[in-house]
């Protein structure tokens, strides 16, 4: 018995693999390079924090999932984290 369905190729095909292997890959580490040159790895890294709610909320509008109860706990501890570490703070002497 087999379960694997064959490869239909079509443009819609073509269109998936393109934009998996130039948007996602391509666009995306050249982004993330270029916020590290103009942030810095700490806080460019701080920000990676946030892919997980942008997933959810990307899945909302393109899967129909359900955004629940815990994705907007999650995402206000995401965003908290983010203001608390990015806050402007009074730098001291010494």
């Amino acid at each position: 018995m087999s379960f694997v369905q064959p490869v239909i190729l079509s443009g819609q095909f073509l269109i998936i693999i393109l934009y998996i292997g130039i948007g996602n890959s391509t666009i995306a580490y050249f982004l993330w390079n270029s916020a590290i040159s103009r942030l810095g790895v700490g806080k460019t890294a701080l920000f990676g924090t946030l892919i997980p709610l942008l997933s959810s909320i990307e899945a909302v509008f393109v899967l129909n999932e359900t955004f629940t109860i815990f994705q907007a706990i999650s995402g206000l501890i995401i965003l908290s984290g983010i203001v608390i570490n990015t806050w402007p703070s009074k730098k001291m002497n010494g």
